[in-house]
């Protein structure tokens, strides 16, 4: 009589145990579950992150290249009075390039993209100013020159921004 109340107990904690050990490998489930699914969407996000940055990238380079053909088109050519040689990308298309590389772009990507704008402004200088003087053609070689310089440095520049561009893709 003594040992009767053994059997009960042992299945009653075995039970409980049973119970505990279950509660306790549902919870380590849920919370790999919740770990697993947190890494998933912050590795969503980052693919989407990179995806933009690199259609956004993409873009703006269309643009940078665009403006540099055209730029190194007038330069190479004297242009007679009418005649359009190439088309530079509308205020449109180069605000668009500007607010990608501001929103998408990194440091060194708008560190980049800032000397190559100060080289197309400079271009865009040169260029009006050559309008202006078409009738006099005393000032025609020097503006050529100075046009011909900044359009080289134009093509420099968007070279190492591509570099940067495609390194920041790469990695």
């Amino acid at each position: 009589m003594a040992w009767e109340w053994v059997a009960p107990v042992m299945t009653g904690v075995s039970g409980i145990v049973g119970v505990g050990f279950t509660w306790y490998a549902g919870h380590q489930g849920r919370q790999h579950a919740e770990r697993v699914a947190a890494m998933n969407s912050t590795a969503t996000l980052q693919q989407a992150r990179e995806a933009r940055r690199a259609t956004a990238y993409l873009e703006a380079m269309t643009t940078v290249q665009n403006a540099t053909v055209a730029v190194s088109d007038m330069s190479s050519t004297i242009k007679l009075l009418g005649e359009q040689v190439s088309s530079i990308p509308s205020p449109e298309e180069q605000i668009a390039a500007r607010a990608r590389v501001a929103l998408y772009g990194s440091e060194i990507v708008r560190i980049t993209f800032a000397q190559w704008l100060g080289h197309f402004n400079q271009a865009l200088n040169l260029v009006e100013m050559r309008e202006i003087s078409d009738g006099d053609l005393s000032d025609l070689p020097t503006l050529k020159d100075e046009l011909r310089e900044s359009s080289q440095s134009m093509r420099d520049v968007a070279r190492q921004l591509s570099d940067v561009m495609n390194k920041e893709l790469a990695s």
